[in-house]
């Protein structure tokens, strides 16, 4: 009787014995600090790593049948979908350490239908009741939507999280502007909130260019403002009675006043 062969697990980099290592580890404590880079060493390994069911039965799992697994297959458990209802492979579901299998319940195709349907709603949906907070449209389809779209949960949520605002405060200050911008008084179609970086106190809600250029580059200093206010009434060219003219050229609008639409501008 011939007594059973005895396998040494070896290093899958430079087969040396791993005897006294972790039962799990795959490689030896010279490799991991040598000289290979972690996308290396992971890529290797995730190369000579055992795959938890062989490719034929995988593409079998895709299908939601287990009739024609192989036995090892067969008797591995597989979660199965709760979305589909369909027995896939572990490589087909994301990871979630919040729940105990350390799994999503939903697969990677379910998941993402999901998240692109709740990006905007059906509008041949019938209406659940609900009113978006933040743009006013009648919300359609689940009864726990609560938002017209992804857009405006977003920007509630970061309206919450970044600046401390509600949004009842911030559709009181939409509409006390009248829908244009409280400094260069042009219509607005995408509102930026404004804030102190000094304080952190929000100052209120202007246009994109406003809020990068006039209250930006101002500093929120109200003496910069007034020397600002001072240098246009009375320009120093003025005092001295230089009436230079610039070339057109010179007088071409850069990218900012692009952006402040000085043609737009109300009279």
């Amino acid at each position: 009787m011939t007594s059973p062969e005895i396998t040494t697990r070896i290093c899958i980099y430079c087969a040396s014995s791993l005897e006294g290592e972790r039962p799990n580890r795959k490689i030896c404590r010279t490799c991991s600090t040598g000289s290979r880079s972690p996308e290396s060493r992971r890529e290797q390994y995730l190369a000579t790593r055992k795959a938890r069911n062989c490719k034929q039965c995988s593409v079998e799992l895709e299908l939601g049948t287990r009739k024609s697994l192989c036995d090892p297959c067969r008797e591995t458990p597989n979660p199965r979908c709760k979305k589909c209802k369909k027995v896939k492979p572990l490589s087909s579901f994301s990871h979630d350490t919040t729940r105990p299998s350390g799994y999503f319940p939903w697969c990677l195709e379910c998941s993402a239908e999901s998240t692109s349907a709740a990006k905007f709603q059906d509008p041949s949906d019938e209406p659940n009741g609900h009113i978006c907070p933040l743009c006013d449209t009648v919300v359609r389809g689940h009864k726990n939507r609560r938002f017209d779209s992804a857009t405006c949960k977003d920007r509630v949520r970061n309206l919450k999280s970044k600046f401390g605002l509600e949004v009842a405060d911030y559709r009181r200050m939409i509409e006390a502007s009248g829908g244009r911008c409280a400094i260069c008084q042009n219509r607005v179609k995408q509102w930026h909130v404004d804030h102190n970086h000094k304080t952190g106190l929000v100052t209120g809600i202007v246009c994109a260019a406003c809020n990068v250029g006039a209250l930006a580059m101002t500093f929120h200093d109200v003496e910069f403002v007034r020397r600002l206010l001072s240098f246009l009434e009375s320009t120093p060219a003025s005092q001295l009675g230089i009436t230079a003219i610039a070339s057109e050229e010179a007088n071409k609008p850069s990218q900012l006043h692009r952006m402040w639409g000085a043609k737009n501008r109300r009279a």
